[in-house]
């Protein structure tokens, strides 16, 4: 009995829709007007995978873990399953496919298309045979089970049969349905189908079904029925055979018994009376019926076929113990008889009175294993005996393996689309168009003070990646049999005259991967070669990576390079990274070989910069990782673009990540991977969001900033070291978040009374400042243990200034810089007896203020750094507090911590050493990409 509870659920976008299963029908692929291509596990997942392969897709197979599919590229395009990679380009038409079968073994591919053209193709050489005769496009193509036949439809309203080997037509059935001049304009889709075990054609007519008989082609017999009242467009066989599903226009369903009673045992119609674009039965024997309609949504009928017929397609074949004899050899005489009484009745294993008995399918090869057993003599003792009696064959295990991730090129959509982008960052976008009217690249700047837009011709070379900065235009191509890959640079900042320059690669090397730094160009090639050039095009080096690229980056003088490093886990990519400086006076590997820290089961979908310069990724399950180069160089989560999303087939593509303004600049990919070039898509800015534990309470969000600002303000300290620095202003701006989120995080602990909680937040403070700040706080509340407890930290951090300021001003005063000795020993004279000074003024203090901590009070900008030790070598208290200070903290106690924050805007730390002119070193500044 049927199970028509299964509604019908959004699949693609309103137009025709193609569906079909694996071999084991544990997948679904369906495809749509959308341009994607999605598999689904069950129609109850929300989630399906889904891979952007066309503008339009109007047919998909899955054959031998490999995905075919006809879209508006004009072409039938192969893809990897299950991570739909792009693997090659089986035959070309000249306008868009419209259905395409393949042979049992996937060793040819039949192929129809609206220019009236029939091809078969073998998929592993190209080599193909063209079948013209046609007068309108092909609307549906079936291949004999031998291989000796092709029946075709079209929008002429006839059907063809083409015999393979002579190419020619050996009949044709007019009038089959009505003449129409498009694809898209067809009343019917009239898919044909042959019956794999009598050979016969299945056409499927106006109002009833024709069966015809191979060779002779005479009709056999119709199936008709009084419920039929619109054409009948389409038909699919059940895995056993002896059923027979079709469907009308008007969203009629039925099923046929074949081989008894040829009457309909189901009938059911559309709920909405759609017309039905697909139709196919699920091959693992579930009696699953699922099928599309013209609106792109999907739909299942369960038990579609009766209880008491639905035979597996194995059974059909044998239908008396005497077809089972070639199957037996004479010792086997007991396994028959057995089978034939039905005592046979599991096909692993069956047990008899002396033990397990060896299933029918496997009696030959266990009979002959018998022969390469070892032979035990008779003189040998009863040990070895069993010993060897003992030995079982072993059968060889295979670990399952991951289809490794092929090479990309980073923020650029896939190749076999005829509109895509080459690479949109903050610096321009570059578009590619490869269609029948044109074949060229638009290059556009979001600044057109940098350049202007560049329209370029790629019909000679057909140019595949690209690489943008405000220095130049990197564009790359693979080559063909006909021409080597080359490497085309357009620096438009040359100053002779001479902005293009080409370098082509040895025979037999592919350029894989291309990314442009400051004033240098960097290639990754199917040798496992990186070629650096610099951005006039001299070779300068030449670096081997242990593994097939992945792809690669480029952002001043930092150079990212990924690859495979062998094979992972079941299912996960191993990665490797190197993190290069490539130029300046330290050229040095920051990052040598560490494994990628990709999500389980996931692949790299994309890798950059952020504007200010630290390494990212991002995975194909939507986790961003920036580098924490301010803890040992590992990687931290930072976003989850998925769940920054509302549909569960959407996505994000990403275009730009900036630390400064703590954004994400992507492009919202609404139920597809990969944004259209047309209309214009879009930025969307989303934030960051680090998962720490407890996110929704107050500590847990406050935890949240503060390791979301230290994480993103890395950069400050690496580009310091590099010779570089923010200015102070922006430098303050960094840091204040920061400093904010502790500061909070340590009241928020005094006010639970979690003081050892309170002293590890400002352990974590960057600043004696703002610990001073932590003191006041603690003091007004009372809390004299913890702010003693403080004061030691304080002490401490006043101490590393101390030593980081003479470090500092020894650093700007080298030897060779032109001073004398006599200029080196007054600066150090004055510094001295500013500490001096400054010593003598902590000694100051009034008796009033021994009962608490004391603490610096004194204007931000004014403050130096202090020797926290007298010269006597007794201890001082480090922190000094005025009169009106301690007037103030005294009058401010019923408002206890009230205006604990009020002076974290003006840090800002100075040293009142008076240089010279000559000592004052110019300062490169690092000033941060304005956000595009």
């Amino acid at each position: 009995m049927a199970d028509l509870t299964k509604p019908c659920r959004y699949a693609h976008t309103e137009g025709h829709t193609d569906l079909c299963f694996d071999a084991d029908g544990s997948h679904l692929l369906t495809c749509g007007q959308d341009g994607d291509v999605r598999v689904w596990k069950s129609l109850d997942e929300d989630d399906p995978t889904s891979y952007r392969l066309g503008e339009q897709v109007f047919s998909v197979l899955l054959k031998n873990n490999r995905i075919f599919t006809m879209s508006d590229s004009n072409s039938v395009q192969a893809s990897t399953f299950p991570d739909g990679a792009p693997d090659g380009i089986i035959t070309r038409f000249t306008t868009h496919g419209t259905h395409m079968c393949v042979n049992e073994t996937g060793t040819y591919i039949v192929a129809g298309s609206s220019d009236f053209t029939l091809k078969y193709v073998e998929i592993e050489t190209g080599d193909n045979k063209t079948f013209q005769s046609h007068e309108a496009p092909i609307l549906s193509v079936a291949l004999d089970p031998k291989e000796e036949f092709i029946a075709t439809s079209s929008c002429d309203g006839t059907v063809k049969v083409w015999k393979i080997e002579t190419q020619e037509c050996v009949k044709t059935f007019q009038n089959v349905l009505k003449p129409s001049s498009d694809f898209s304009a067809s009343t019917s889709l009239c898919r044909l189908t042959w019956h794999p075990h009598t050979r016969q054609l299945i056409i499927p007519t106006q109002k009833c079904v024709a069966v015809y008989e191979c060779q002779t082609w005479k009709s056999l017999y119709t199936l008709a029925d009084d419920n039929i009242k619109e054409i009948v467009s389409l038909v699919a066989l059940s895995p056993c055979k002896n059923y027979l599903a079709l469907a009308c226009l008007d969203g009629l369903i039925q099923v046929w018994n074949l081989k008894g009673t040829r009457k309909a045992c189901l009938s059911m119609k559309h709920s909405k009376g759609l017309t039905i674009s697909a139709l196919v039965f699920n091959p693992s024997g579930n009696k699953d019926l699922v099928y599309a309609d013209n609106q792109g949504s999907l739909g299942v009928i369960k038990n579609s076929i009766p209880e008491s017929n639905s035979l597996t397609e194995d059974s059909n074949k044998v239908d008396s113990p005497a077809e089972w004899m070639d199957a037996f050899d004479s010792d086997d005489d007991d396994l028959v008889g057995e089978a034939a009484s039905g005592q046979l009745t599991d096909d692993i294993t069956v047990y008899n009175e002396t033990g397990p008995v060896v299933p029918q399918s496997h009696s030959k090869a266990a009979k002959n294993s018998k022969d390469l057993e070892p032979k035990v003599n008779d003189d040998d003792d009863v040990e070895s005996c069993s010993a060897v009696t003992d030995v079982q064959p072993s059968r060889a295990l295979s670990a399952p393996t991951t289809p490794l991730q092929k090479a990309f090129q980073p923020s650029s959509t896939p190749v076999h689309l005829s509109q895509r982008f080459m690479v949109w960052n903050s610096v321009g976008i570059i578009k590619q168009y490869s269609t029948e009217e044109e074949y060229s690249i638009d290059i556009e700047f979001h600044d057109t003070a940098t350049h202007h837009a560049l329209h370029i011709d790629n019909s000679t070379l057909n140019h595949t990646m690209a690489a943008l900065s405000d220095q130049a235009v990197v564009l790359a191509c693979e080559g063909d049999s006909d021409s080597l890959s080359q490497l085309v640079c357009m620096h438009f900042g040359s100053w002779d005259g001479n902005k293009e320059w080409t370098s082509v690669m040895p025979k037999g090397e592919v350029i894989q991967v291309v990314a442009i730094g400051d004033g240098w160009i960097a290639i990754a090639t199917s040798k496992r070669l990186v070629r650096i050039f610099s951005i006039g095009g001299v070779q300068t080096e030449i670096i081997s990576i242990p593994g097939n690229v992945v792809t690669m980056a480029a952002h001043s003088n930092q150079l990212m390079i990924t690859y495979h490093q062998g094979p992972g886990l079941p299912g996960d990519q191993n990665l490797g990274i190197q993190l290069l400086q490539v130029r300046g006076k330290k050229k040095r590997k920051l990052i040598n070989g560490d494994q990628l820290p990709l999500t389980a089961k996931s692949t790299l979908s994309w890798l950059g910069f952020s504007a200010e310069g630290t390494p990212v990724i991002i995975d194909s399950t939507g986790v961003v990782c920036i580098l924490n180069r301010g803890f040992c160089s590992t990687w931290t989560r930072i976003a989850d673009l998925k769940k920054q999303l509302k549909g569960k087939s959407d996505n994000y593509w990403m275009v730009a990540v900036y630390e400064n303004a703590q954004q994400m600049r992507c492009i919202h990919c609404k139920g597809s991977t990969y944004p259209p070039v047309l209309p214009r898509p879009t930025i969307s800015i989303l934030s960051f969001e680090v998962p720490v534990c407890d996110l929704t309470t107050e500590k847990g969000a406050l935890e949240e900033s503060y390791i979301r600002h230290d994480v993103l303000g890395g950069y400050v300290d690496y580009w310091a070291s590099q010779g570089m620095a923010l200015d102070d202003d922006d430098k303050h701006e960094i840091i204040r978040p920061k400093k904010e989120a502790l500061m909070k995080m340590f009241a928020l602990a005094c006010q639970c009374e979690r003081d050892v909680r309170a002293v590890e937040v400002c352990e974590l403070m960057p600043d004696s400042y703002t610990v001073q700040l932590a003191i006041k706080y603690a003091s007004r509340l009372g809390r004299i243990q913890l702010a003693e407890r403080i004061s030691e930290i304080a002490q401490t951090k006043c101490e590393e200034e101390t030593e980081a300021l003479f470090e500092e001003d020894t650093s700007h005063r080298p030897a060779t810089n032109g001073w004398s000795n006599a200029d080196r020993d007054a600066a150090e004279d004055d510094i001295e007896d500013e500490l001096v000074d400054e010593n003598n003024d902590i000694e100051e203090i009034d008796d009033n203020t021994k009962k608490e901590p004391l603490l610096n009070l004194d204007p931000k900008q004014e403050r130096e750094a202090k020797n926290p030790f007298s010269s006597s070598g007794s201890r001082k208290n480090p922190f000094k507090v005025g009169s009106q200070s301690q007037s103030q903290s005294q009058s401010s106690n019923q408002s206890r911590g009230s205006r604990v924050f009020d002076d974290m805007d003006v840090t800002r730390k100075r040293s009142k050493v008076n240089k010279s002119p000559a000592d004052k070193s110019p300062e490169m500044v690092l000033k941060p990409k304005p956000v595009v």
